[in-house]
Parts: structure tokens; C-alpha cells; sequence
């Protein structure tokens, strides 16, 4: 299976392409007051307004770098920019260098849905786009984009 590698806050993560609309460079991130607190602000991406998830602020973590690259994904009918650190590229991994989440954590966190073994004994946390941003959050960001147009 095919899998998109990025880094936020020095951890590599992975996410499966079946979601990944594209890899974009945003020269600006507008800030919008009221906004859900995980959303940074919104964008324009291929000429539509697109609001961005910091994935930092989702997995409790300090993001020391600045925001260079975006994963944009479908998640049902919203698209949505999941900010990240660096883009490391995308690869194919056999089932047997994917791995299942060990029980402890994925009993508390759901969307890390698998683990990649990379190189030199490093290993990738997969999220889950549709479980990291719940139903919930997916209808608030729907109804955020809809009152912006």
C-alpha cells in the first residue's frame, strides 16, 4: 500500500494516498477569529478556500519549525489542509512492514490506525484522516467553509 511520510514536531507519521487530494506549498495562512481552536486559519488552494488543521495542536505536541508544507484531504464532502512540518515523500510498503498499533495506545487514540517500519529501525504512526477529525469536527469545519462563502 501506498503511504504519503511527513514530520510534525521531529515525529514521522504516515497516512494512506486514498484521501490525499495533494501536496501544496501555502504561501499564507489568513487567521479567522472564532474559528475551532485546531483549525491554524484558512487558505486558498487551487482556487478554493480551504480552512487548516494543525495536526501539532491535535497530537499535543510544540511545532518549532515553521508550517511549509500542507497535505490537502478529502474528508467526505470538505476538503481540508493538515499542516505538517516537511512532506518526506511518498512510498509503497509491504504487509510486512506494516504493523498494528499496539493495544495501549490504540485503545486511547484510534486514529493511529498502524505502524510503518522505515529505515534503520525507525518506525511511522498511520493516522486515519476520517478518525483524527472526528464526525464532529468535520460537520463544524463543513458548516465553518459553507458560512465563509
Amino acid at each position: 500500500m501506498e503511504y504519503v511520510l511527513f514530520n510534525v514536531s521531529g515525529q514521522t507519521y504516515g497516512m494512506g494516498i486514498e484521501n490525499l487530494v495533494g501536496i501544496e506549498e501555502v504561501e499564507h495562512v489568513t487567521p479567522v477569529a472564532d474559528a475551532p481552536g485546531y483549525i491554524t486559519g484558512i487558505t486558498n488552494v487551487r482556487g478554493q478556500i480551504v480552512p487548516v488543521f494543525n495536526l501539532a495542536a491535535k497530537f499535543s505536541a510544540d511545532s518549532d519549525r515553521n508550517e511549509k508544507k500542507y497535505l490537502l484531504v478529502n474528508l467526505d464532502e470538505t476538503q481540508v489542509c493538515l499542516a505538517t512540518d516537511e512532506v518526506v515523500g511518498m512510498r509503497n510498503f509491504s504487509a510486512a512492514d506494516v504493523f498494528e498499533v499496539p493495544k495501549v495506545i490504540n485503545n486511547e487514540i484510534e486514529y493511529f490506525t498502524g505502524v510503518l517500519k522505515l529505515e534503520k529501525n525507525q518506525l511511522a504512526l498511520v493516522i486515519e484522516p476520517n478518525v483524527l477529525i472526528s464526525q464532529d469536527e468535520r460537520k463544524s469545519i463543513s458548516e465553518f467553509v459553507s458560512d465563509m462563502k
